[in-house]
C-alpha cells in the first residue's frame, strides 16, 4: 500500500530469465537444438520441451504487459505527485492570501476610524 492508502500493483516474481538477455535468434537456436535432441530423448523430456516452447510467446507477452504496467504505474505516481505538489502550492498561496486579506481588512478598519476622527474634527471646527 502507498502512503495515500492505494494499492500499487506489483508483477509476480519471474520464473524465467529476463527478456533482455534472450533474443529471438537465440530462442530459435535453442528450439532447433531441443528438437534435435528430442528425437533421441524420452517422451517426458519432449513434453517438457513442448511446454517451454508453447510458453515462450506468453512469457514475452507477460514481460511486455508488466513493462507497460510498470511504466503506467510510474506515470500515475508522477501524476499523483505533481497533483499533490500543485495542491500544496495552492494551499500555501491561499494561506498567504488569507494573511494579506486579514492585514488589508485591519488597514481598512484603521483608515475608516481615521476618516471618522477627521470628519469629527472638521465638523467640530466648522
Amino acid at each position: 500500500l502507498s502512503s495515500s492508502g492505494t494499492q500499487i500493483l506489483q508483477p509476480p516474481k519471474k520464473r524465467h530469465r529476463p527478456i533482455e538477455s534472450t533474443s529471438i535468434s537465440d530462442d530459435n537456436a535453442i528450439n532447433e537444438n531441443n528438437n534435435n535432441t528430442n528425437n533421441n530423448s524420452s517422451s517426458s523430456s519432449s513434453a517438457t520441451d513442448s511446454l517451454i516452447n508453447n510458453e515462450d510467446p506468453n512469457l514475452i507477452k507477460d514481460d511486455a504487459y508488466w513493462e507497460r504496467r510498470r511504466k503506467n504505474n510510474e506515470a500515475a505516481k508522477r501524476s499523483r505527485d505533481a497533483r499533490r505538489a500543485k495542491e500544496d502550492e495552492i494551499a500555501i498561496r491561499a494561506a498567504i492570501l488569507e494573511q494579506e486579506n486579514i492585514k488589508l481588512r485591519l488597514e481598512v478598519s484603521q483608515l475608516k476610524q481615521e476618516t471618522a476622527k477627521l470628519r469629527c474634527m472638521v465638523y467640530a471646527t466648522s
